[in-house]
This record gives structure tokens, C-alpha cells and sequence, in this order.
């Protein structure tokens, strides 16, 4: 069996999926009930790589009590955000590898943006590490800029920009294609590029292809992965062969 490798040009998340819980690995006789009302092996929560479940789950409530108030909700996350940048070699190096990825398409790329609520675990710290400006696109809508140490309702700004959609996870790309890439263009802006920090390979990446959007991650679930958690010894034989 072959050792597991980044994928050209990304960094070996696996071992931190695991020990921050993040994707979790059922036994082989069992399985995991999906929101969808579907069934499968495993399950990721992208976010707990913001230094382990703890903490993700009280940033999540954070942004669920407050994300409606953005002149607080804004400057607080950002702080947030760069504390754990500073504190946490896990969440460090995923924006670090996320960086790396968004910067080799600078200056084309002048504007990072996060769909709420999960990408902006990702996509703030993105922007910050690049001082770029930061669009917050809520599901419901709104949209709200933040650019230099300031909150912008108004959207004038997006205008004529290309941007990079910062994501925690993509599937089939649904939240791409119904919230985020039409938001954008109806701000007069464009998503010409999408970093992912995991891609489930369910044609999420044909998908963004299909809109224009070239797209990158740091992870891919396949069978390489799975071949790679067996030999680290994070599942067993019989786990593998289900997964596979």
C-alpha cells in the first residue's frame, strides 16, 4: 500500500482531521445519519481544525448570537480569528496552506470572501494574513465588507473585483452555485476562484468548473486518504474496506 502524500502542492492534514475530531470514523458495523436523511462512514466538521471541537463550538456560537450585529460582530471575529492564528500550530498551518494557494493568484485576486457561518472560520484569517478585503455573504442575502479595520454595508466596493470564496467544505458546490457566486455577481463583483479546505469528490469541483470557477483544496477524500489512515493506524482494516 502506498504511503499517503499531499496532493500536489498541499499539506498532510490527516492526522490533525483526527485528533481534533474533526473527521470522525465510524465502526465498521455502524454508520452515521446525515442532515440530508442519508447515511455514510464518516463524518467532517471542517471547523474543529480551529484548534479542536472546544473551541470551534464556542466560535460557532459566537457568530450564531452575534453575526447580526456587524459593526460588534466584525472587529470581535477578526480578533478572534488572529489570536488563534497566533496560539494554534494546527490552525496555522491550514491558513498558512490556504494562503499559499490564494497568493499564487495575487494580484488578479484582490478581495477574499466567506458564506456564512463555517468559511469564515477560514476565510477571515485568509484575508487578514493577506490584507486583503473581506466579504461577508450571509445566506439570507446581506452582504457586509470589512476593509481596513472597517464594516461597509454598502457594496460599491465589490464592484469590477475578482474575488477567492474561502470555504471550510465542499460537496456537490450547492452553496456556490445558489448563495455565493450569484450574491457576488449581483454586487458587481466576480468569484473567479474557489480554496476549499476539504473536497469530498461528489462533484463539487465539476460543479464549480461549470460557473466559471477555478478551485483548489487542501484535502481530498478518496481512496488515497483512506489508504493513509490505515497505515497510520487511525482505522482498521474493516473500517478501510467500508470507507472504500
Amino acid at each position: 500500500m502506498k504511503e499517503m502524500r499531499p496532493v500536489k502542492g498541499k499539506i498532510d492534514l490527516a492526522e490533525y482531521l483526527i485528533t481534533s475530531q474533526a473527521l470522525r470514523i465510524a465502526p465498521a458495523n455502524e454508520m452515521f445519519w446525515y442532515t440530508s436523511g442519508t447515511v455514510g462512514p464518516y463524518y467532517i466538521n471542517t471547523h474543529y481544525l480551529y484548534g479542536g471541537s472546544e473551541k470551534a463550538e464556542e466560535m460557532l456560537s459566537f457568530i450564531n448570537d452575534e453575526k447580526e450585529n456587524s459593526d460588534r460582530f466584525v472587529p470581535v471575529l477578526y480578533e478572534r480569528c488572529r489570536s488563534m492564528y497566533d496560539n494554534s500550530q494546527m490552525y496555522r498551518t491550514v491558513i498558512d496552506g490556504l494562503v499559499a494557494q490564494v497568493r499564487s493568484k495575487l494580484p488578479v485576486i484582490n478581495m477574499v470572501s466567506g458564506g456564512e457561518r463555517r468559511d469564515w472560520f477560514f476565510s477571515v484569517s485568509v484575508a487578514d494574513q493577506l490584507d486583503l478585503p473581506h466579504l461577508y455573504i450571509y445566506k439570507e442575502g446581506e452582504v457586509c465588507l470589512w476593509n481596513k479595520g472597517a464594516t461597509l454595508n454598502e457594496t460599491s466596493e465589490v464592484a469590477g473585483r475578482q474575488l477567492v470564496h474561502v470555504a471550510d467544505l465542499i460537496t456537490e458546490a450547492s452553496s456556490y452555485s445558489n448563495h455565493w457566486v450569484p450574491k457576488v455577481r449581483e454586487c458587481g463583483g466576480r468569484i473567479t476562484y474557489a480554496v476549499n479546505v476539504v473536497d469530498r469528490a461528489q462533484g463539487g469541483a465539476d460543479a464549480l468548473k461549470a460557473l466559471g470557477v477555478q478551485s483548489e483544496n487542501l484535502l481530498q477524500v478518496d481512496e488515497e486518504l483512506f489508504a493513509g489512515l490505515l497505515k497510520k493506524g487511525f482505522i482498521d482494516v474493516d473500517q478501510h474496506k467500508i470507507l472504500v
